[in-house]
């Protein structure tokens, strides 16, 4: 089972170069979709900062804690995020989105579905999802 899944992240990454080429041909197309940009990721971690210290006013605090541990070094991360090439992705790239059809001439079709996340962004966002979980 795990070929096949390396066989998706192969599909992912060359559907990631062509719609690159798209994205840098087309701009009014990349425009109208969600930008993965410094202000997308940093409004991320300020709603997690904000959700943990909701639900810990009555706790011991260490979420709050380990929250902003990782808050500390976001900026970093965020920018070394933003480096990486920058294409049309999915948004939610995870197993659960994607249908698979194993046909008989060994080729396997992948559909991903629930693009209402698509954007524009680094493709290693859909990578992520796709390895994340079991």
């Amino acid at each position: 089972m795990f070929a096949v899944w390396e066989r998706v992240a192969a599909w992912l990454a060359r559907t990631h170069m062509t719609l690159a080429n798209c994205a840098t041909l087309n701009g009014q197309a990349s425009a109208r979709l969600l930008r993965h940009d410094s202000n997308f990721y940093h409004q991320w971690i300020r709603r997690a900062q904000e959700f943990v210290r909701h639900r810990d006013k009555s706790t011991d605090k260490s979420a709050t804690r380990e929250i902003d541990f990782i808050a500390e070094d976001y900026d970093w991360v965020v920018q070394r995020l933003l480096t990486l090439p920058m294409t049309v992705i999915h948004g939610e790239f995870f197993a659960s989105n994607v249908l698979l059809d194993q046909l008989e001439t060994e080729a396997l079709r992948v559909c991903p579905v629930d693009w209402e996340m698509a954007a524009y962004g680094p493709g290693l966002v859909d990578l992520a999802a796709l390895t994340s979980g079991n």
